[in-house]
């Protein structure tokens, strides 16, 4: 008889946990998730009815379109974000909306950072804090040019750790101040510290694999539709625009106060949560 050759076990299957298979996240994975998430959001944009969610003009670095703040709290708030931007360069702004319209926060989170362009052209150095208290949703929103400081993993667990347990007891302008002062420690340095720190509390998701999937069969779903909609010459050119753009903002809305977004674009990046 032929000698009956037995399969080697892979060694990073014998050596490595079940649980902890998959746990390090390769760049090209994320990169992979962040691009079609940024697509997802973008055609979901393009997909929306024209008497969607319109963004508030941006009149300062703190927009309480919703009314959670007294003014002492709006005016203390509106001075750490100054102060942050004076030490670091980078531009935070914490906007508060009565209703998202039917819309999902994060499809209102993008349409915000694209339209105000919060952050400096080319350094995309910019986030939004968003809450939608009648909505219960919570956002940060991160520019392009924060993803790798203000990670989805860091903005989520700053949103589950800080914010949350504060807005589920009413207290909203504490919750809104304590986002804000943990996304200023994140971006003044602790970046690394923070990311350790988050990473200690497991993710919800089942891993960076299923999350890939699922965005990559939204997409392909958005697409059909789109195609049978608008047939193929209508939505060629909106991938074509989409792809090479660059992400870039469209035209910014009204601003007031003395302050305006710098040009900064957005992908998609952040973490969202509700209570």
């Amino acid at each position: 008889m032929g000698d009956r050759r037995v399969p080697r076990r892979r060694q990073a299957d014998a050596d490595v946990p079940g649980e902890q298979r998959g746990a390090g996240r390769p760049e090209s994975q994320l990169q992979l998730i962040r691009l079609l998430n940024a697509v997802l959001l973008a055609l979901l944009l393009a997909a929306a009815p024209a008497h969607g969610f319109t963004p508030p003009a941006l009149t300062g670095r703190v927009v309480d379109a919703a009314g959670l703040l007294s003014p002492d709290e709006e005016a203390r708030l509106t001075a750490e974000l100054e102060a942050l931007e004076a030490k670091s360069g980078d531009q935070v702004v914490v906007v508060t909306l009565p209703s998202l319209d039917g819309q999902d926060i994060a499809s209102v989170g993008y349409l915000l950072g694209k339209t105000w362009q919060i952050g400096q052209k080319q350094v995309d150095n910019g986030a939004l804090l968003i809450v939608a208290p009648n909505d219960r949703k919570v956002r940060i929103e991160v520019g392009r040019g924060l993803e790798g400081q203000l990670t989805d993993l860091i903005s989520g667990y700053i949103i589950r750790e800080s914010i949350l347990p504060r807005f589920r007891e009413g207290d909203f302008a504490g919750g809104i101040e304590r986002g804000v002062q943990d996304i200023t420690s994140v971006l003044l340095g602790d970046a690394a510290e923070w990311q350790k720190r988050a990473a200690k509390r497991p993710e919800r998701s089942d891993g960076s694999n299923a999350a890939g999937t699922a965005l990559f069969i939204l997409f392909l779903i958005l697409f059909f539709i789109l195609r049978a909609r608008s047939g193929r010459q209508g939505l060629l050119p909106l991938i074509w625009t989409i792809g090479s753009s660059g992400w870039s903002g469209g035209g910014r809305g009204g601003f007031g106060g003395g302050f305006g977004g710098g040009g900064g674009r957005f992908g998609g990046g952040g973490a969202s949560g509700g209570w």
